[in-house]
């Protein structure tokens, strides 16, 4: 019998180990500092074919790094529907210098502006030749800002003076690079710069337009533009709202995912 109590002892303190085991919580990768100068041109060059991470729910490689100055993250896919989600809605990364999941610093590129997109068809249905000249003109569209504190405009041109630095092209096998640079200052990390951060990344689903949007087939013939007055009272910037969600369904699903990192210590 008391050998019997002493088994079930044993079992009952390995499990509440075991338990204990599980819940702890993983370090947050520390990034690696990119081995030269990097330039912001679609070119995954300066990080090579096979990228830092990989996000096996969702099958995303990327990788983030960073530098003394900057913030870097770059995707690389030729899988259709994540394709067509960046080129024809853009890429959201998010960050939050605090852990958690929020949404405090956030960009999302290729951006419309406050003007819907027409109507187009999923860029996976297109020739290579077609979706490279696609991420070629991206560089004429705009990039969404929101939680920055320098930064008053909602929408920045990719000449932009602050600093933040997109750009996608297509390798020689036909994958799809994104890169992006923003400025560590832009976070004012202060003593955070020593935590863990979270990120975002999201592909933003392609949306049907809606019903009265320009390029659809129920569009007004006398329809008038107009823009939302959204308040930026309390000190803080309004959100950015996509145009897509306001439209009707979606074409190819949202693709996102929560992670975290250290800062790699660069001097």
């Amino acid at each position: 019998m008391k050998t019997l109590y002493a088994n079930l002892l044993c079992a009952v303190g390995i499990q509440l180990i075991s338990i204990n085991l599980c819940s702890a919580q993983a370090p947050a990768p520390v990034l690696k500092s990119p081995s030269g100068p990097v330039t912001i041109d679609g070119s995954n060059q300066e990080w090579g074919d096979t990228l830092s991470y990989y996000n096996a729910e969702n099958k995303v490689r990327y990788t983030i790094a960073n530098d003394k100055d900057k913030l870097y993250l770059v995707v690389k896919t030729n899988d259709p529907v994540q394709e067509s989600n960046i080129l024809v809605e853009g890429l959201t990364f998010t960050i939050d210098t605090k852990g958690r999941k929020r949404s405090s610093f956030t960009t999302t590129f290729p951006s419309n502006g406050d003007t819907p997109p027409p109507f187009v068809s999923k860029a996976g249905d297109e020739p290579l030749q077609q979706k490279a000249l696609r991420a070629k003109y991206s560089k004429l569209k705009k990039i969404a800002v929101s939680g920055f504190r320098e930064i008053n405009e909602d929408y920045l041109t990719t000449s932009n003076t602050y600093g933040i630095q997109v750009a996608m092209a297509y390798d020689d096998q036909g994958y799809l690079i994104y890169e992006e640079a923003i400025p560590l200052e832009l976070f004012h990390p202060g003593d955070l710069i020593k935590s863990e951060w979270s990120f975002n990344i999201k592909l933003n689903g392609l949306e049907k337009p809606a019903a009265n949007a320009p390029g659809s087939d129920l569009a007004s013939t006398s329809s008038s533009s107009s823009r939302g007055g959204g308040s930026r009272g309390g000190g803080g910037r309004k959100p950015i709202v996509d145009a897509s969600t306001q439209s009707g369904s979606q074409i190819t699903p949202t693709i996102d995912f929560w992670g975290k990192f250290s800062l790699a210590k660069t001097l």
